[in-house]
C-alpha cells in the first residue's frame, strides 16, 4: 500500500471517529443574578472504585458553595478532588488527536505540493513542445488535476478538524474537572449545585409609542459562558446576589482511610443535601423585602458564549397622558413626553430602548424614568409642529435721567402640520428683575394671548390647542430701564 493510500484510510478512521465528551454534565436549574448564577447539574454516570471523573465546571467556581446529592445503587460517594482540564482522559484524548492531524496535515500537504510540481512540470513540457508525442497530456493533465485537488479539499478538512478541536481545548482551558471518590462500581446520578460568575441577567426594555398607545416590554437579557451549553434549562431571574459563605469553612484534619466496604468515611460537604427544584410557575413575579425574582415560562437553551433575550412581561397603556412641551427661547423644537402610572410589576433598572411611531428616539435608564407612583418618559421630538421665535421690534432711548430704556416685541409662530388636533404646552422665560438699578416692566395689554399661568420667577405658561393645519401666534412685549453705564444679561442690548 502507498503513503497516499495508507494515509487516506487514516483519514477516513479519523473522520467517523467519536469525539470525546467535554462535559458528563447537563445544566437543569439556574437561578440567575445580576452578577453571577447559582447552577444545579446532573450526571448520570458509571463509577469505578476509587476516582472517577464527573465534569467540567467553570474554573471560577465558588467551592465553598458545592452541594453533591450522589444517588447510587449500593456504591457510596465519599469525597470530591479537583484538577486541571490536563489532567483528564478528555483533555489527553484531545491532544491526541491533535497531534495526529497535525501529522496527517503534514502528509498531505506534501503531497499536495507534489502533484502541484508535476502538473506544473507537465505545463512547462507542453509550453515548450517537448515529449508530446509520448505522452498523453490532456488525459495525464486532468488525472493531475483531480488528485490534486483531492489533497487541497482534505487538506481544508483537516485545517477545520484542528480549528475545532483547538477551540474545545481552549475552552477547557478555562475550567476546572470535577472528581469523585467511590466505594464501588455502580451507576450513579449525580446532583450538585455550585455558584459561578459565568452567568448572568441584566433587565432591558423596549418602550414604543404608535396612534396614542404605549407598550412596554420588559426584556432579559442572559448571558453565560460557563463552557457548558445549556439544553432547556428551568430559568429563575433574580434581583439579589448569590448566596455565599458567609464564614470560613471548618478546618479539619486530614485523615486517609483506605476505600472498602467496611470503613467509610462521608465528606460533610458531599453529603449535604442539593437545593430543592424550582417551582414552575409560568407567570411567576416573587417579592421580597428588597428583591424579587422572575420565573421564565419555559425552558431555556443557550450554547456558552452566547446571550440571549426572553421576554418577561408586556405593559400596555391605551390611554396614556402625552404632553408636548415647548420653550422656544431655547429651542423650537417640542419635546414629547407621557406619564404613565407604574404596574404593580417591579421593574428594575435597566436599559430602555424607546420607539415613537416606528422611528427610534434613544436610549434612558429605567431609574430615571420613575418618579413617585408615575413613570415620565421622554418620546424625543413632534417634527410635525412647527415653531418659530422671532424678535420683531426693538427700541432703544434714553430717559430724561440719563437711563437706557429699552422696549422689545417678541413674537411666537406655532403651526400644526398633523392632520389631528394636538394641545402643547408653551413655556416663555419673561425677563424679571434681580438687581435693584434695573427696572422691568412686562407690558399687559400686549401680550396676545393672556398666559394661562405667570410664575413669579416669570415663566409664563400658555396651553394652546392647535388644530389640524391652523396657525396660532403669540406676542409679547416688555421693557427695561437701567443705568446710563451699565449693561444688561440680554442679547437685545
Amino acid at each position: 500500500m502507498n503513503t497516499i493510500k495508507r494515509y487516506a484510510l487514516i483519514f477516513l478512521a479519523l473522520l467517523f471517529f467519536s469525539q470525546p465528551s467535554l462535559a458528563q454534565l447537563e445544566i437543569e436549574e439556574a437561578t440567575l443574578y445580576p452578577n453571577g448564577a447559582t447552577l444545579i447539574a446532573k450526571a448520570v454516570t458509571y463509577v469505578n472504585k476509587g476516582k472517577n471523573f464527573v465534569g467540567f465546571l467553570p474554573k471560577d467556581v465558588d467551592r465553598a458553595s458545592l452541594n453533591l446529592a450522589p444517588n447510587c445503587n449500593s456504591a457510596s460517594i465519599i469525597g470530591v478532588d479537583w484538577a486541571s482540564p490536563e489532567k483528564t482522559e478528555a483533555y489527553k484524548s484531545l491532544k491526541a488527536k491533535l497531534d495526529r492531524l497535525y501529522n496527517e496535515l503534514s502528509v498531505v500537504e506534501e503531497s499536495a505540493a507534489f502533484y502541484e510540481g508535476l502538473i506544473k512540470s507537465l505545463q512547462e513540457a507542453y509550453k515548450n513542445n517537448r515529449y508530446l508525442n509520448y505522452l498523453p497530456y490532456e488525459k495525464k493533465f486532468a488525472e493531475l488535476q483531480s488528485k490534486h485537488l483531492a489533497q487541497k479539499q482534505k487538506i481544508t478538512l483537516l485545517k477545520k478538524q484542528i480549528e475545532e478541536i483547538q477551540k474545545q481545548l481552549k475552552k477547557l482551558d478555562t475550567m476546572l474537572a470535577l472528581f469523585v471518590w467511590a466505594t464501588e462500581e455502580d451507576q450513579c446520578e449525580i446532583t450538585l449545585s455550585f455558584n459561578t460568575s459565568k452567568a448572568h441577567w441584566k433587565p432591558e426594555y423596549i418602550l414604543s409609542h404608535d396612534k396614542g398607545k404605549i407598550t412596554l416590554r420588559f426584556l432579559a437579557k442572559i448571558m453565560q459562558t460557563t463552557g457548558i451549553n445549556w439544553k432547556d434549562v428551568d430559568i429563575a431571574l433574580s434581583s439579589s446576589k448569590p448566596v455565599r459563605s458567609l464564614s470560613l469553612p471548618e478546618i479539619e484534619p486530614l485523615f486517609v482511610y483506605a476505600i472498602d466496604n467496611t470503613q467509610i468515611f462521608r465528606s460533610k460537604m458531599v453529603m449535604r443535601a442539593a437545593p430543592p427544584r424550582m417551582e414552575e410557575i409560568k407567570t411567576s413575579v416573587k417579592r421580597s423585602l428588597s428583591s424579587y425574582s422572575y420565573t421564565l415560562a419555559t425552558p431555556v437553551s443557550l450554547d456558552s458564549g452566547k446571550e440571549g433575550i426572553f421576554a418577561l412581561k408586556t405593559f400596555k397603556w391605551d390611554k396614556p397622558k402625552i404632553e408636548r412641551i415647548c420653550v422656544p427661547s431655547e429651542s423650537e423644537a417640542v419635546y414629547v413626553k407621557v406619564e404613565l402610572p407604574l404596574p404593580k410589576s417591579p421593574l428594575p433598572n435597566g436599559t430602555v430602548r424607546i420607539i415613537d411611531e416606528g422611528t427610534y428616539v434613544g436610549n434612558v435608564q429605567m431609574s430615571s424614568l420613575i418618579s413617585g407612583k408615575t413613570m415620565v418618559v421622554p418620546l424625543g421630538t413632534d417634527p410635525e409642529i412647527e415653531v418659530k421665535r422671532k424678535l420683531i421690534d426693538l427700541k432703544k432711548e434714553k430717559t430724561w435721567s440719563g437711563n437706557n430704556r429699552v422696549t422689545a416685541t417678541y413674537k411666537i409662530t406655532l403651526v400644526n402640520t398633523k392632520d389631528t388636533p394636538v394641545s402643547v404646552k408653551l413655556i416663555e422665560p419673561l425677563p424679571v428683575s434681580k438687581d435693584d438699578r434695573v427696572e422691568v416692566t412686562i407690558l399687559q395689554d400686549k401680550i396676545t394671548p393672556v398666559p394661562n399661568k405667570i410664575k413669579k420667577n416669570g415663566l409664563a405658561t400658555w396651553i394652546l390647542n392647535l388644530q389640524p393645519g391652523k396657525r396660532v401666534e403669540i406676542t409679547y412685549s416688555f421693557r427695561i430701564q437701567f443705568p446710563e453705564k451699565a449693561l444688561i444679561n440680554l442679547d437685545i442690548y
